[in-house]
């Protein structure tokens, strides 16, 4: 491919020359043109200070390390999933197991509290609704009393998702990006990195830059993400832990998402599903380890349900 010419491209230009070339059928070409509004729909984000910022780490990295893209695609996520990810979901973990072992405490104490508020509700003859308003203020107030003394606070527990949310939406806007040639169609190193990303895949998505069109990619992304979801569910139940109409709530969006992300992932260039299926995979490997008992007892992540109760 001559460099110059590939340069004076328009960037929607580029869809119709790999055609010609058969880089891809009618069907990928369709699904380039039905994603257009999601690219309207998320073009503040891709076009925003901090893509441009990771997207020029990675293309450095690219130049420092020598290696084709997929494999620093590759890298790059187990890298962070390793480092960051992975000591958070233990640190989740361990409060979600604190916070669980406080549920007995807590329903005694709701018992026990009912009954005193009761019996001084009718001393000074309280109505009912007066009578329930103080049994939840001070419900409420002892509650986190012990999520004080336990260090167990569920906000705490977010900190995976405030890391891997973010990191997951910059590095899919960068990669998606750079097959796009966006957001300059003229910019030399996008250029560069396009070029590289249409030959530097593996097996049979060689071409970074176009649609998986076999569909392997988004749909094993989905299975795994649905994997994830039902050993969280299958932990819940071994631990024998009733799920609130939250965490019920939240397992279904869970599943409706990652089953969404299929014909998403079936418009979006390889690279960008390619980065969803390591990062998926290492998500599911990281709780594995995490059900094995020896590496529960390594990381000191196993506790006992009545712990909380022995402290008084």
């Amino acid at each position: 491919m001559n460099f110059i010419k590939f340069l004076n491209r328009p960037n929607f230009q580029i869809i119709n020359v790999a055609a010609k070339n058969g880089k891809f059928n009618h069907i990928s070409h369709f699904r380039y043109m039905s994603s257009s509004s999601l690219v309207n729909f998320n073009q503040p984000i891709a076009n925003s200070s901090i893509v441009r910022l990771a997207m020029d780490g990675l293309i450095s990295l690219h130049e420092c390390l020598h290696i084709p893209w997929f494999l620093e695609i590759s890298i790059i996520t187990i890298m962070a999933r390793s480092l960051v990810a992975f000591p958070l979901t233990v640190l989740q973990r361990k409060i979600m197991i604190r916070y669980e072992a406080l549920r007995p405490e807590i329903q005694i104490l709701s018992k026990n509290l009912r009954n005193k508020v009761k019996q001084e509700a009718y001393l000074v003859g309280l109505s009912p609704r007066k009578t329930q308003q103080i049994y939840r203020k001070t419900l409420t107030r002892e509650i986190n009393r012990l999520i004080v003394r336990d260090n167990c606070h569920p906000m705490k527990a977010t900190l995976v998702a405030l890391f891997q949310i973010p990191m997951w939406i910059i590095l899919s806007n960068c990669y998606r990006n750079f097959a796009l040639l966006q957001p300059d169609p003229n910019d030399v190193n996008i250029m560069m990195a396009h070029e590289q990303l249409q030959r530097e895949g593996l097996f049979w998505f060689k071409d970074l830059t176009i649609p998986d069109s076999t569909g392997i990619l988004p749909i094993t992304t989905c299975l795994i993400n649905l994997t994830i979801i039902q050993i969280h569910i299958n932990e819940r139940r071994r631990n024998n832990l009733k799920d609130s109409l939250f965490i019920r709530v939240f397992t279904n969006c869970g599943r409706l998402i990652s089953v969404a992300l299929v014909p998403i992932g079936l418009m979006m260039p390889t690279d960008m599903c390619f980065y969803w299926m390591i990062s998926s995979s290492m998500g599911l490997l990281q709780n594995i380890l995490l059900m094995n008992p020896k590496v529960k007892k390594l990381l000191k992540i196993h506790s006992k349900t009545n712990e909380s109760v022995n402290k008084n």
